[in-house]
């Protein structure tokens, strides 16, 4: 049996995948999805320590700034479910003991914060861990197709997309 072996440089240098229009995404963590408690409802624990937040809005903020763009924000909820970074903190925001808000912040374990940003990975690597998710959700696969449009498994860029909000990196990764 012949076995043919390519090491991972040369794999990488020989990469087709921007033809099909592959990119590797980098943003300035964190991510944070903030979960606004409707305002003049009680958000008190109770004995147990439970909560019940009935959630009156929702804001984005990516790299320490707010995100209002309709089209960046679907970019930042993609990246947050299909990316590559974990979950760093659920913090609450508190105001005489009731809850206000509830924080989701995802950024890389470690990153060079001299670079400005992280990559947050490759958008083929993402769209086909939605795909693993959508038809195999516990490692072993329940339907050969996902109950969804294959457009919805990723998101797409224009190539002359400007971000006004969330600072995006955009490599497309040419084979030598």
């Amino acid at each position: 049996m012949t076995q043919f072996a390519l090491t991972l440089e040369d794999a990488l240098k020989a990469n087709e995948m921007a033809t099909l229009g592959d990119l590797m995404l980098g943003t300035v963590p964190p991510l944070v999805l903030r979960l606004l408690a409707t305002a003049g409802e009680p958000c008190f624990p109770d004995r147990n320590g439970e909560i019940n937040l009935r959630i009156g809005g929702v804001e984005f903020y990516g790299g320490g700034g707010q995100v209002d763009d309709k089209t960046e924000r679907q970019l930042m909820l993609y990246l947050m479910t299909s990316g590559g970074w974990n979950e760093v903190t659920d913090v609450p925001s508190l105001a005489d003991g009731r809850v206000i808000s509830v924080d989701i912040s995802l950024a890389p374990e470690q990153w060079d914060r001299a670079s400005g940003f992280a990559i947050v990975g490759f958008l083929s690597s993402m769209i086909s861990d939605r795909y693993r998710w959508l038809t195999a959700p516990t490692g072993i696969v329940k339907r050969l197709s996902p109950l969804c449009e294959p457009s919805s498994l990723g998101i797409l860029l224009p190539a002359n997309y400007a971000p006004k909000e969330l600072r995006l990196w955009r490599f497309k990764m040419q084979p030598s």
